[in-house]
């Protein structure tokens, strides 16, 4: 058996406590307009995120082989990529909120919104992916552990 790291623990369960205490903040956002909230949220993430990303590639010390129209293809990848994740985040954050503005309670959305556990084996499934039968009992179990 692995030794287990108190340090990846710790990262572990503030990463939960973060995640789970957004909804509470999300629940108090609804004294606004469910896009003018999501818009706020999403633009303080974005700067939030504009240092990591500087800080990122400054510490990133391997050199660019790639040709001049490998990075041209590469930069068309990532921005058809990232624009798909951006309207899906849009959508689903916008829905989320709309749900909470019209009274539902944090408890639900929350239990709603890690369902996505259960769809990534699923979508597996559409994709011809194999899912191991350990992975059916592991949602299972997380579906119950996030019904508690």
């Amino acid at each position: 058996m692995k030794k287990v790291s108190w340090k990846n623990l710790s990262m572990l369960l503030l990463t939960a406590i973060i995640w789970g205490s957004a909804f509470v903040a999300q629940k108090a956002g609804t004294v606004l307009e469910p896009f003018t909230y999501t818009g706020i949220r999403m633009l303080i993430g974005g700067l939030v995120l504009i240092p990591v990303i500087m800080i990122f590639k400054k510490m990133d010390k391997t050199p660019d082989t790639r040709s001049l129209e490998q990075k041209k293809a590469d930069e068309k990848m990532n921005l058809i990529g990232g624009l798909w994740c951006g309207i899906v985040l849009c959508i689903a954050s916008n829905l989320q909120q709309f749900g909470m503005y019209f009274d539902t309670d944090a408890g639900k959305a929350g239990f709603i919104t890690t369902l996505y556990v259960v769809l990534v084996p699923v979508i597996g499934l559409f994709l011809k992916r194999k899912v191991k039968p350990i992975v059916w009992g592991c949602i299972a179990l997380a579906v119950f552990g996030f019904y508690l």
